[in-house]
């Protein structure tokens, strides 16, 4: 199973999920493909099955577009399309897309300091029962943007972010 091999099976899904959208006319689709550190596989679909938008991971870095930069985008396509009568769609999104965010790679990388074995505050984040206390200790120890940026996530993506993470 290679490059080669999941770019046609992942092309000949997207094709089925086109002509889904295109006989019903009334769903959009995200789909998410394989890919944490490079966008290869999204690029090499979208090249073959042209979709109303493929996000590409490296040009997100490149061009340090923002979380809300991307909804944006993906939302300004979706009304553009809808002035067009065609409310229906699909999306191709590479899985490690929020690792390329650079907000969301600086917040990432404080919380790991922040909780790291070494330190006392991943002990205290961890004896404590709710949400908010956590919430609070969390972003007092965190700058003001980054602080922010944890608060636009619903609560259980941040509770998702505290706990023991596999680098891999």
């Amino acid at each position: 199973f290679g490059f080669d091999t999941a770019c046609k099976v992942y092309s000949e899904l997207i094709g089925n999920l086109l002509r889904d959208c295109l006989s019903s006319k009334k769903y959009y689709h995200f789909v998410k493909l394989m890919g944490r550190s490079a966008s290869h596989i999204t690029l090499e679909c979208s090249l073959q099955t042209h979709p109303n938008m493929a996000i590409i991971s490296e040009e997100v870095a490149e061009e340090k577009k923002t979380l809300a930069e991307i909804t944006n985008e993906i939302a300004d396509t979706i009304c553009q399309r809808a002035d067009q009568g065609k409310n229906y769609g699909l999306v191709l999104v590479p899985e490690g897309l929020v690792e390329f965010v650079p907000e969301i790679k600086a917040l990432i990388a404080a919380l790991n300091d922040l909780l790291s074995p070494d330190k006392s505050l991943n002990d205290l984040i961890k004896s404590m029962v709710t949400h908010k206390e956590k919430m609070v200790l969390v972003c007092g120890n965190l700058v003001p943007e980054l602080a922010a940026c944890f608060n636009s996530f619903p609560r259980s993506i941040q509770e998702q972010l505290l706990v023991d993470r596999d680098p891999h």
